[in-house]
């Protein structure tokens, strides 16, 4: 008499599973996605909101512009008082306030100045603000108050959190 031999008696050879490496392989991966992931977003989040205040920049240059446009390319106050001038370019020009915004804590960006010297001070969000000024690579520079640029340009400068600082000027140097 034969016996029968079940191929399926005993050892586990052949039953439907994963073993211990392919479940282990697989979490690593996982893993290591989760974490490139997770040291990829800080970056990109903050690579928005640099975007983002570069944005605000050019909305107060064009607020600037429309500014000169409406009294006969000129725009400033008779005061001459900078922080004035301003708010008025932010009240009257930029309809949309909460799009000069800080990205970060969603309050109005804040003027600090007007001279380039204050840029090194300068915290994320903080605008210089200069009508009469230009960039330059150290910075903001004034023109001679007998220039005629003295009174149709405008220069601003704001600390991005990547630590740099981003100028921008109406000038076409």
């Amino acid at each position: 008499m034969s016996k029968r031999i079940d191929k399926n008696s005993g050892a586990n050879y052949g039953r439907p599973g994963f073993t211990i490496i392919e479940v282990v392989m697989v979490l690593a991966i996982a893993g290591l996605i989760f974490l490139m992931v997770f040291v990829a977003l800080p970056s990109l989040q903050r690579s928005q909101r640099d975007a983002t205040l570069k944005c605000q920049v050019s909305l107060i240059l064009d607020a600037f512009d429309r500014c000169k446009t409406l009294n006969r390319g000129r725009c400033y106050t008779s005061s001459g008082v900078k922080a004035l001038y301003y708010n008025k370019l932010v009240d009257s020009y930029i309809t949309d306030q909460d799009s000069i915004a800080d990205p970060s804590t969603r309050e109005v960006t804040v003027y600090i100045g007007w001279s380039g010297d204050l840029i090194p001070g300068l915290t994320v969000g903080q605008i210089i603000f200069d009508s009469g000024g230009y960039c330059d690579g150290d910075g903001i520079k004034d023109y001679p108050p007998t220039n005629p640029k003295t009174n149709t340009t405008t220069a601003i400068a704001i600390r991005l959190e990547n630590g740099s600082v981003y100028c921008a000027s109406n000038d076409q140097r």
